[in-house]
């Protein structure tokens, strides 16, 4: 019998039955492989760049050289800020207040280790993170270094856990208790607001429990910009800070207290010099439409003078802005339902404004991604491009992605540009999962699509200082990725499925596979081939041959498969 070349072409397809997947030499599914220059091939490993783990939840990163030639990691979660600088996590959260505390304020209960904590007006909500020096011991214990409140007792008190139980009740510390309080954490998930103040006044009887409000109150999700050698920091609806690299990792990030009070995200016009602050606070009320700019060189001036160059802007179209990015000599302003360009045309407006269309609703402000100078998006209608016009990529994954896709998680997914494979990738959660547990890739250079699993909340693979890929996961550790092919040290398992293959086109012939001859750019260790048969697309009586062990020594198997409909899995 003649042999038949296979010349199976690039990527997933999951827009057709298999049978429709095989006519087209395609490949229907997989995990933990991509292709390059049209082969597939398995992706590349990681290791942990740590042992620190963080707290909280990645949800956005950046990295930078300051002019020291010190190369620095940023990373804000749901609960801090942190830098990474020779593999160690440095703490960097803004302190919210500080001071001392003159009046024991400890309180201990003889056996527990629970200390409750007396402070007017203390602002703390439960997690956040409070810091104490100076106390003498109450009730056998020490309270120094860095707590976490347990419990809100009332605007006036709360309580945080001890590393030990107390010998006794007693109230004390001492009248010169040093206290810094961290800046509340966030929600690590988008959860319904249900309490005092949620929803409309009136729309339901006097002490029933309100099921739902219909009022979201957002997971935080930060924004990291650079300005020169320093980190610029704001966290969703908060205050923007900024982290001075030469003042050493022992210093935490400070407010810029000139700046609005809150802002849904930053961005950097680097040759201008200037931060603009998206959905930024007006002097009275939040307007997450409004964009402000400080004026160029100095941070500190954001009111609008003849002499200087600060200066707002409210946008016409969507609900509230989401992030900013520079593509080709203009930035692209996203709202969550429309595009804008903003381009510097000097005094005395200084920038200019144009909506460029519909952004067919942008899912969050990490959803977009920006490479060889076009950007690239998924929305809730699909996913997109821009390159002077917006057009929709066509995605024969589509089905596949959607189909398994926590909308209620969409905030969170992050987007990341691949540059060694020429890859956009996407983290998104899957719909079992409120964590981004999956990815999709898109190939720039062939059109072709992937997906898979990946446990990663954050992801930067286009440094300008590293050549490495880097991540976090949950768990809160970070990792480098590309690099060898096991996952951390545990075996990286990798698959790859083709459609079904008919010898002719109407499937009127049976096939007899009798040989199967390999044929491998490069193959390091060994690759397990099963060959699954059927008579027709439907049938259940399927044949199956395998697994066959193909190594780079390895000429042919011999597999013994009769049948219409012919299927691969590597």
């Amino acid at each position: 019998m003649p042999l038949s070349n296979i010349p199976f072409k690039p990527g997933f397809y999951t827009e057709a039955t298999d049978r429709e997947v095989g006519k087209g030499l395609l490949w229907k599914t997989g995990d933990h492989v991509r292709f390059f220059e049209g082969k597939p091939t398995k992706l590349g490993g990681w290791v942990k760049l740590s042992q620190s783990m963080f707290q909280g939840k990645a949800r956005a990163a950046i990295d930078w050289v300051s002019t020291r030639q010190e190369y620095f990691m940023a990373f804000g979660t749901h609960k801090k800020l942190y830098v990474v600088q020779g593999g160690t996590l440095y703490d960097i959260t803004p302190i919210r207040i500080s001071g001392t505390e003159a009046n024991n304020p400890f309180t201990t209960t003889n056996g527990s280790a629970i200390v409750s904590v007396a402070h007017n007006g203390h602002g703390c909500i439960v997690g956040d993170y409070v810091h104490y020096s100076g106390a003498t011991v109450v009730g056998g214990l020490t309270i120094s270094g860095e707590y976490t409140v347990t419990g809100v007792t009332n605007a006036n008190a709360y309580t945080i856990t001890a590393a030990s139980n107390a010998n006794a009740n007693a109230t004390g510390g001492g009248n010169a208790v040093a206290y810094s309080y961290e800046i509340n954490v966030g929600n690590e998930y988008a959860v319904q607001g249900l309490g005092w103040g949620a929803g409309t006044w009136g729309a339901s009887t006097w002490g029933t429990p309100r099921a739902t409000s219909g009022l979201v109150l957002q997971s935080r999700v930060w924004s990291l910009a650079i300005w020169g050698e320093d980190l610029l920091a704001n966290v969703y609806d908060g205050a923007i800070y900024v982290w001075r690299s030469s003042l050493g990792t022992a210093n935490r990030a400070t407010r810029i207290t000139q700046a609005p009070a809150t802002n849904k995200g930053i961005y950097v016009a680097a040759d201008e010099r200037q931060i603009v602050a998206l959905g930024a606070h007006d002097g009275v009320s939040n307007d997450p439409l409004l964009i402000r700019w400080c004026s160029m060189e100095d941070y500190t001036l954001w009111t609008p003078l003849l002499s200087n160059t600060a200066g707002d802007k409210r946008l016409e179209y969507g609900n509230e802005i989401y992030c900013a990015l520079f593509l080709r000599g203009e930035t692209l302003i996203f709202t969550d339902t429309h595009l804008y360009a903003m381009t510097l045309v000097g005094l005395p407006d200084i920038y200019a404004f144009r909506p460029l269309g519909a952004n067919s609703s942008l899912f969050g402000p990490h959803a977009v991604a920006a490479y060889n100078g076009i950007s690239y998006w998924v929305a809730k209608g699909g996913f997109y491009r821009y390159d002077g016009t917006i057009t929709e990529l066509q995605c024969p994954v589509f089905t596949q992605v959607f189909g398994d896709f926590n909308h209620g998680a969409g905030r969170h997914i992050y987007a990341a540009v691949n540059s060694a494979f020429s890859e956009i990738w996407w983290l998104y959660a899957s719909s079992e999962s409120n964590e981004l547990d999956r990815y999709v890739i898109y190939n720039t250079i062939d059109n072709s699509w992937v997906f898979g699993t990946i446990a990663r909340t954050v992801m930067v693979g286009d440094s300008k200082y590293t050549n490495s890929v880097y991540a976090a996961s949950p768990d809160g550790y970070l990792y480098s990725h590309e690099f060898g092919s096991d996952a951390d040290g545990a075996v990286l398992d990798a698959y790859l499925e083709s459609g079904d293959i008919e010898i002719d086109d109407g499937g009127e012939y049976l096939m007899h596979i009798g040989q199967f001859i390999p044929d491998m750019l490069s193959l390091n260790g060994e690759i397990s081939l099963t060959i699954t048969g059927k008579k027709y697309p439907q049938d259940s009586e399927v044949q199956t041959s395998g697994p066959h062990a193909i190594t780079n020594a390895t000429p042919y198997a011999n597999p013994r498969v009769r049948c219409r409909q012919l299927s691969f899995k590597f």
